[in-house]
């Protein structure tokens, strides 16, 4: 890997793809990373404001100023060496991905609430949900108007789109079920202190046993599996 690639984070490399799309100042990478990134790489406005600054000074993007009626804005372009990096980038694996919620969180430390406070924070989920799967209806229909793929500024993408789409929909969708769920059963028990049938409780695992392997094959296999995948040690990269 080169030396600039060292300092890279996984926001520089957000930003040098975003880039890689399209020119634009450290403004229109975050109204972008809005629109594209935030469902599943949400980052502070602070970081992707900075970032492109730390980037050119390592010689992957380029900065112009340009003005924009009387206002004087830096434009940010992606150089030769950026897209190297951002080659590279594609060749390492990534890493493990990391989920974060304030209501799920809640709900794991619901016994130290009462009944009440913990049902708002599952609503509260439910409502989140419920806003992104109408936010992922809009644009469905957007695109599915007999001109919509068309006019789509990603209209040469959507193949890679439908991609990401297609997790950031289901997420919402899981999420929503997950909430409903949750609420009904928080409402069955007499408080958070306990549950109005352990056999019920106990049939969340049994069940989630019985998809993992369906999923995953049964136990047996799986030890054999990751045994063999040992064997064979890590992937490297090559030339490394």
């Amino acid at each position: 890997m080169s030396t600039a690639g060292r300092d890279l984070t996984p926001t520089s490399y957000a930003v040098l793809g975003l880039l890689a799309l399209e020119p634009g100042s450290a403004y229109d990478l975050v109204r972008r990373a809005k629109t594209t990134l935030r469902h599943f790489f949400p980052r502070a406005e602070r970081k992707l404001y900075e970032e492109p600054k730390r980037l050119e000074a390592l010689g992957l993007v380029v900065g112009r100023e340009e003005r924009t009626g009387k206002r004087l804005r830096t434009v940010y372009r992606i150089t030769k060496e950026g897209k190297r990096a951002l080659r590279e980038w594609f060749t390492l694996p990534a890493a493990a991905p990391q989920f974060e919620s304030e209501a799920v969180l809640k709900a794991s430390l619901g016994d130290l609430t009462t009944k009440t406070r913990l049902l708002e924070a599952l609503e509260q989920a439910e409502v989140f949900a419920v806003q992104g799967l109408a936010e992922g209806r809009a644009i469905a229909e957007a695109l599915l108007d007999s001109q919509g793929a068309e006019a789509s500024s990603q209209a040469g993408r959507l193949h890679v789109v439908a991609l990401m789409y297609e997790f950031v929909f289901s997420y919402f969708e899981s999420m929503a079920r997950w909430a409903s769920w949750a609420r009904e059963e928080v409402a069955s028990w007499p408080d958070t202190s306990r549950s109005d049938d352990l056999a019920r409780t106990m049939g969340v695992f049994r069940r989630a046993l019985e998809r993992s392997e369906r999923i995953l094959g049964p136990a047996g296999e799986r030890g054999r599996a990751s045994s063999g995948r040992e064997r064979d040690g890590p992937r490297k990269r090559a030339g490394t």
